[in-house]
């Protein structure tokens, strides 16, 4: 009777002890699985962690070339009236050499010519700078009669006592001194001087590059 007894103890405890190393080795296999999910959960995340960093790190190198390109075109144009400022100096240094030249009378018909048509006038009242005046001489006349033919039509020029600033040029006005038309060489710089501001600000910001214009006094 004690023999059996001990026995079927045995029994038990051996199915117990498999029953234990089932449920060990369930548990294990459970564990394994549950290390291997986050393993490959945590390379998952990872990776994207990864490629969040580098996308942030391209956006922050974006921002700063943006930055420091968008700095360097307020700087310029902060500047932008002293870059037109160099611009009318050299235009007025090739102009003085014009102003010497033979040809320069022609330029001072052009000027006239311009001024007349613009204002629409048939007569009109011509003051001209010293150097004009000189360019001119006697020839007053023949440049009335050219400047006529220029503009299609019988033109009436009347040479004002007035002589303009040193920079010179030509100024017309009407006999009443209603109409003006100021193409003194200091009014035209000035007016180019306004252009090449607007011109630079709208290259800074419209990505456009300047189209190079020779500055040379008209024909």
């Amino acid at each position: 009777m004690s023999e059996a007894k001990s026995q079927l103890e045995q029994k038990i405890l051996q199915k117990a002890k498999a029953a234990a190393a089932e449920i060990l080795k369930r548990e294990q296999d459970q564990t394994k699985l549950s290390l291997d999910k986050v393993r490959a959960e945590s390379e998952v995340v990872l990776a994207e962690a990864v490629e969040q960093a580098k996308n942030r790190a391209d956006m922050i190198r974006k921002e700063y070339e943006a930055s420091a390109h968008l700095e360097a075109k307020l700087l310029l144009l902060q500047k932008k009236d002293q870059i037109a400022g160099r611009v009318i100096e050299q235009a007025w240094e090739q102009l003085k050499v014009r102003l010497m030249r033979e040809d320069y009378r022609d330029v001072v018909r052009t000027l006239i010519a311009e001024a007349v048509a613009s204002l629409g006038l048939s007569e009109a009242v011509v003051t001209l700078g010293k150097n004009e005046k000189q360019v001119v001489g006697s020839g007053f006349a023949e440049i009335e009669r050219v400047v006529g033919s220029k503009l299609g039509k019988t033109i009436k020029l009347k040479l004002a006592s007035d002589t303009l600033n040193a920079m010179g040029g030509v100024r017309v006005a009407d006999a009443e001194g209603h109409l003006l038309y100021d193409n003194a060489w200091d009014a035209r710089l000035e007016r180019m001087k306004t252009d090449l501001v607007l011109e630079i600000s709208e290259i800074l910001f419209s990505g456009h590059a300047a189209t190079q214009r020779p500055v040379v006094a008209p024909k």
